[in-house]
């Protein structure tokens, strides 16, 4: 492992997993050493890349010694290589930046003006999908600057563990002491809800968040990561992120006085639901199709949370029918569904 060391303690360490993002890597890169507020430092964790990414990642460190660290290593993954930055942050705040993706001009110093006043130990900010940041990703459900501490954290607890919103680390600032190395150590074989598992246990440590609706970060959504597939390994990622969840849940619920196991459970029943719809909607053949669907459906955690009823109360007309054509086994109602979206994706495409 080859480390390039900076001396200073900043008030920020801007963390960037870098694998193969040499398209988008200077823009992402400069978007942190341009920012207004200047006390921070910049990791780069070359996570095994093998295009240009690496090299790229050493350019600006040899034109911004002081500054940026890159960490050079083999390829671990999106938990492990963010786990690399953390052992190598000084900061007092930790921020963590997607390669692919960018921040405002001013997202430091909006953040850094809300701690100062606000003494947080998390904010959590929001999102564009536009380049221009007029845009947000996110509805949250809280006025701008709301600070929630104390017996308020039952608040925030609700709307955790019974949404997907507050899941991304990219959207969150946090104090470096809310930070346990030994959080990752279950994080083997976690490829898929690599945020809400790492978020989890430090939204547990944190006694107050400032919640920001301004658009702070770019994301950037490609064509590959709105194609939808069914992956075993990503369904087992899941079960483990959901283990978590459950467990934390059963925690809080017994600190806070307040329903969350069953908003665990429609969680998890949510991600069930939405990963037998990804194997109909896989470029798959149809017969492989359906044997994934049966070996899902002999599974003993999809089993026990597909049929959680308050998920299916919310799902829409045509989620009801795809989770009852699943259900059925019927191979008419399957393929029809499989046929809908194999139609959809190619109308896309054109």
């Amino acid at each position: 492992m080859e480390v390039n060391n900076i001396d200073s303690k900043p008030f920020f360490s801007v963390l960037v997993p870098v694998y193969n993002q040499e398209k988008y890597l200077p823009e992402c890169i400069e978007s942190v050493l341009n920012q207004t507020f200047k006390d921070f430092e910049l990791i780069l964790v070359d996570d095994g890349s093998t295009d240009s990414s690496g090299m790229l990642c050493d350019q600006y460190a040899q034109e911004h010694p002081r500054i940026i660290t890159v960490i050079h290593q083999k390829n671990q993954g999106l938990l492990f290589a963010r786990r690399t930055g953390i052992e190598n942050a000084n900061g007092e705040f930790y921020l963590f930046l997607d390669a692919d993706d960018y921040f405002c001009g001013n997202a430091l110093k909006t953040i850094y003006s809300q701690i100062e006043k606000k003494s947080v130990h998390m904010v959590i900010f929001n999102a564009s999908l536009q380049a221009d940041f007029k845009s947000k990703l996110n509805n949250y459900p809280y006025e701008d600057g709301t600070v929630l501490e104390g017996k308020q954290k039952n608040v925030f607890l609700m709307a955790f563990c019974g949404t997907h919103m507050f899941n991304n680390m990219c959207f969150k600032c946090i104090h470096s002491s809310l930070i346990d190395l030994h959080d990752y150590i279950d994080g083997v074989g976690v490829g898929y809800g690599e945020d809400l598992f790492q978020s989890i246990p430090l939204v547990d440590r944190a006694e107050s968040f400032c919640i920001l609706q301004a658009p702070l970060y770019f994301y950037r959504q490609h064509a590959e990561s709105m194609t939808h597939y069914y992956n075993p390994a990503q369904f087992e990622s899941l079960k483990n992120v959901c283990g978590r969840l459950m467990a934390y849940s059963q925690k809080w619920q017994g600190e806070y006085k307040i329903p969350l196991i069953d908003k665990a459970y429609e969680y998890a029943g949510n991600e069930c639901y939405r990963t037998a719809k990804n194997v109909l909607k896989s470029n798959d053949e149809f017969g492989v199709k359906r044997n994934y669907l049966a070996e899902l459906k002999k599974d003993a955690f999809y089993k026990k949370y597909v049929e959680n009823k308050r998920m299916c109360s919310h799902l829409r007309m045509y989620e009801k029918f795809i989770l009852f054509a699943v259900k059925s086994n019927s191979y008419m109602m399957q393929r029809i569904v499989s046929e809908i979206f194999s139609c959809a994706s190619r109308l896309k495409r054109n």
